[in-house]
């Protein structure tokens, strides 16, 4: 398997490369060289848009979105995230992707939409809610991110981030409250 990544950057453009350089990059235990392949795929992906069908194009876009907040490309990540979202909506993923890169672009309150979006698609998916409640702490709304933070807590009650979050917002949260 090695000696095939090796040929990654040899490939022709196109959904092969995309792929690859994608999966190489899960592979690579440098930092540095990790961000390097995930922009390449990021320019494969752009590339493949009059080529591929929406669907798959959406899925590259979404798991890229995800890969490059990871290694901290956030506004790379967004982009990802919106041309994903451009092509289909109804993927509560794509939403909460778009909602992490917001947050860690600290757009909170366009974090908040996206977060709220991922949750009217699927009512019952923790990780919106977590960032649902990220995104309310940081406007400093933290008796309605307590909510939040507790909804994760009903779906898994051995959230251990849904925890230390919540006592964050409990601590932050004015006193006589």
């Amino acid at each position: 398997m090695q000696a095939l990544l090796e040929y990654v950057e040899n490939l022709q453009d196109g959904f092969g490369k995309c792929v690859g350089l994608m999966y190489k990059s899960l592979r690579c235990s440098k930092f540095r060289q990790r961000t390097d392949l995930l922009v390449q795929a990021k320019s494969q992906t752009e590339q493949l848009s009059t080529h591929c069908r929406p669907k798959l194009l959406h899925s590259l876009f979404v798991n890229l979105g995800h890969l490059l907040n990871n290694v901290g490309r956030h506004q790379d990540s967004l982009d990802c995230c919106d041309q994903a979202l451009k092509l289909w909506q109804g993927n509560a993923r794509a939403f909460l992707w778009q909602g992490n890169a917001l947050h860690n672009l600290r757009r909170y309150e366009e974090a908040l939409e996206s977060s709220q979006k991922a949750l009217d698609l699927n009512p019952k998916f923790a990780n919106a809610f977590l960032w649902q409640g990220n995104a309310l702490h940081n406007l400093r709304r933290y008796e309605e991110a307590l909510e939040s933070f507790q909804k994760v807590l009903e779906f898994d009650s051995k959230a251990s981030n849904a925890w230390a979050y919540r006592g964050i917002a409990l601590n932050n949260r004015p006193v006589g409250i």
